[in-house]
């Protein structure tokens, strides 16, 4: 059960880490911050960590519903 979650979360950073790179590589960041007159380096951090929060969120509400399951049966 522990590795289904280990192997859950590196998949979720994988994806994560593609998407941001091919938003780099592709200059969508440079785009949008100049549209908003902000830093392109400042944006990618600032998605980039906020996503990384919302992956482990996502994992950490995972593995109390799946144990909470488990007292229940």
């Amino acid at each position: 059960m522990h590795l289904y979650f280990l192997l859950k979360a590196f998949i979720m950073i994988v994806t994560v880490a593609v998407y941001v790179i091919y938003s780099y590589y592709f200059g969508i960041y440079n785009i949008i911050a100049g549209k908003y007159d902000l830093s392109s380096s400042l944006l990618l951090i600032q998605t980039t960590l906020e996503v990384f929060f919302f992956i482990l969120l996502l994992i950490g509400l995972d593995r109390r519903v799946k144990k909470s399951k488990l007292k229940f049966f």
